[in-house]
């Protein structure tokens, strides 16, 4: 039998050549099984618009993949908690940061507000959908805290 994360692999690559992207949410069972990327799909206007997949690693992080582009996105306004947090509440309010994220631009027209880069060659970019702060969004749902320039710690411990 072949592992789901190879299936997954060889979708994503299939999906990449295509114009029309399809979209497709990696099911439950796998999102909470580790440290796994969500797939989406959307369009990206940037200036121009095209098809893209969005592939989230958490509240606020997330890689564009399309024809002849492949970019990092550190969301610029917040701090999402980690994937791999120091308190399982941490890890858990991460893992639903990362699908709200993934649920705002499944399917949705991003565009990207830069603002430079970050120390790991992230592109940091205020994200819009309808004109919608998506950092914003997060921040509102108590799933992300506005960005003052540090990390902070998540846990009491």
């Amino acid at each position: 039998m072949i592992p789901f994360r190879h299936i997954r692999r060889t979708l994503f690559i299939a999906s990449c050549g295509l114009i029309a992207l399809k979209a497709y949410h990696v099911s439950a069972q796998h999102e909470y099984a580790g440290n796994r990327h969500v797939y989406v799909s959307g369009r990206l206007c940037d200036p121009d618009c095209q098809p893209v997949t969005f592939k989230v690693w958490d509240g606020d992080t997330f890689t564009i993949v399309a024809t002849g582009l492949k970019e990092k996105i550190r969301v610029y306004n917040i701090d999402a908690p980690e994937i791999d947090g120091k308190c399982q509440w941490e890890i858990d309010t991460a893992q639903r940061a990362k699908n709200r994220l993934a649920d705002l631009i499944k399917g949705q027209t991003v565009t990207l507000k830069h603002h430079g880069m970050d120390l790991y060659h992230r592109t940091l970019a205020n994200v819009l959908v309808d004109g919608r702060d998506i950092g914003d969004v997060l921040v509102s749902e108590r799933l992300a805290r506005a960005w003052d320039g540090a990390r902070h710690p998540w846990c009491n411990t």
